[in-house]
């Protein structure tokens, strides 16, 4: 049996090397979300959520990790949108 796909108390579960970083990221975080929204969610309800998405994403260009956003970061950019006014 491929040792891969068994899970044992005993042994450390095999990391697979390609998410190393992949997992942190935020875009890899939208895409996920993006992508269960794609399959569940009305075509409006997508398309608006994706552009918010983007829009708080392009806020924070400097970040690229999801540990990188503080609660600070959050309240800032609501505060920001709540300036900009109706869209």
């Amino acid at each position: 049996m491929n040792d891969q796909l068994t899970t044992s108390a005993l042994k450390p579960r095999l990391e697979d090397s390609q998410f190393d970083d992949e997992k942190f990221k935020i875009t890899f975080w939208c895409g996920k979300y993006e992508s269960y929204l794609f399959q569940t969610a009305p075509s409006a309800t997508y398309e608006r959520y994706g552009r918010a998405l983007s829009k708080f994403i392009s806020h924070f260009p400097q970040k690229r990790f999801t540990y990188n956003f503080l609660r600070a970061d959050f309240e800032d950019y609501k505060q920001a949108r709540l300036r900009e006014g109706p869209v």
